[in-house]
């Protein structure tokens, strides 16, 4: 096309700016009969090479994802960002911000992400906007400041950022702040929610089933939670299949549960994965299966559930899925019982009470008792009662 003719000849002159686009153009394939990274690379880098920002960022952008027969260099990437962002590249500054946020191709640095965050925020780009304001709300790199963070969320609302009406319907709802023209969060959740942010949705489901803010409704928390799901939320998949299993907001469908739970640990929820390996362990709604129920068991343990942890380790005391293995039966509950999980503190004190897997320790036992009964767990407050009294009798621990 005409265009494609205009810079293809401005790029030969040395126009920088013209080379980038010429870039661009190949790489999308605009005017052209299909894409073409490696030309491209070659027009970026001829830009790059003038200082061209623009160039620079989609230079960078190559190099991060490994494009035209590039090694995938996060270093070099961010390096091209740097250069960029000083060149006053809107995109450039928010992607470094994200680099040095995550410690990709950069040491981790809170302190320079907001920097480039602010620089990319004062640019108007809604989602520096966004994460400025998730700066302030959490002391991150700056100093705590909720007033700063509803600026900036606010800014980026009006932006059109759908996680920034949502972080501050969050604020509200969390009552970390209290807004005039929003008291209860209820209309930013909304807005996020109706502009279709899975987050918010979830949110607005899940209030809709607590009765949190709202009056409990069935068919809102379905219809909400659903919405998330079909986004591919994992935790509204899991909730939804709740909502189906216990039936007291919405018929009781023991069919769409299972479906439910079953999508949610497929994408890797930890709970849900539990959850799922829970069905096949005893048996409900599938057919009963230790070694499946240990697969998922294991999934979620890896994930970091707690719940996991402490059932993989009754697997491996018991024996079911797994050869027996009091060590690693031990392993696993220590794991749960660190996370504060009540029946694995239990369950740990039990096993060093007997010395099945560890060595026998009496007060490490009590001091695990003691952990799991102060959370108000039954089988625990028993055990301290016994010990109590063997105390008071003279017996000892």
């Amino acid at each position: 096309g005409e265009a494609l003719r205009w810079f293809r000849a401005a790029a030969r002159q040395g126009d920088s700016g013209a080379q980038n686009n010429l870039g661009v153009m190949h790489q999308n394939g605009e005017g052209l009969p299909k894409p073409d990274p490696v030309k491209a690379l070659k027009w970026y880098r001829a830009a790059a090479r003038q200082g061209e920002p623009a160039a620079l960022h989609n230079l960078a952008n190559m190099y991060a994802r490994g494009e035209a027969g590039l090694e995938a260099d996060h270093v070099k990437a961010a390096e091209l960002n740097r250069l960029s962002a000083e060149g006053g590249w809107v995109n450039a500054q928010y992607h470094l911000a994200v680099a040095y946020s995550s410690g990709t191709g950069v040491d981790r640095d809170r302190t320079r992400a907001a920097r480039w965050w602010r620089a990319a925020a004062e640019q108007g780009h809604a989602e520096a906007q966004n994460d400025l304001g998730v700066a302030y709300a959490e002391g991150k790199g700056v100093e705590q400041d909720d007033a700063k963070a509803v600026r900036w969320y606010r800014a980026a609302a009006a932006g059109g950022s759908k996680a920034a009406e949502y972080n501050l319907g969050v604020m509200c709802v969390e009552g970390e702040i209290d807004l005039e023209d929003d008291p209860d969060g209820l209309r930013w959740l909304r807005a996020a929610a109706e502009g279709g942010y899975p987050p918010a949705q979830f949110d607005l489901g899940c209030m809709y089933v607590d009765g949190t803010e709202v009056e409990r409704d069935g068919v809102q928390a379905e219809a909400w939670l659903s919405r998330a799901a079909e986004e591919g939320l994992a935790p509204a998949m899991h909730e939804l299949s709740q909502l189906y299993a216990l039936g007291d907001l919405v018929p009781r469908d023991e069919a769409k549960a299972l479906d439910q739970l079953r999508r949610a640990a497929e994408e890797g929820w930890p709970p849900a994965e539990n959850d799922y390996g829970m069905m096949h362990f005893v048996g409900r709604w599938v057919e009963q299966d230790d070694a499946e129920a240990v697969k998922w068991f294991r999934k979620a343990a890896d994930g970091g559930s707690p719940n996991a942890r402490y059932n993989l380790g009754m697997a491996y005391r018991e024996g079911r899925g797994v050869e027996q293995d009091a060590e690693e039966a031990a392993r696993w509950h220590l794991m749960a019982a660190e996370q504060g999980f009540a029946p694995a503190q239990v369950a740990i004190g039990e096993i060093y009470l007997t010395g099945d897997g560890v060595e026998e320790d009496k007060d490490e036992a009590e001091m695990w008792f003691e952990m799991a009964a102060d959370q108000g767990d039954p089988t625990a407050l028993k055990i301290m009662e016994v010990l109590a009294e063997a105390v008071l009798e003279g017996r000892g621990t």
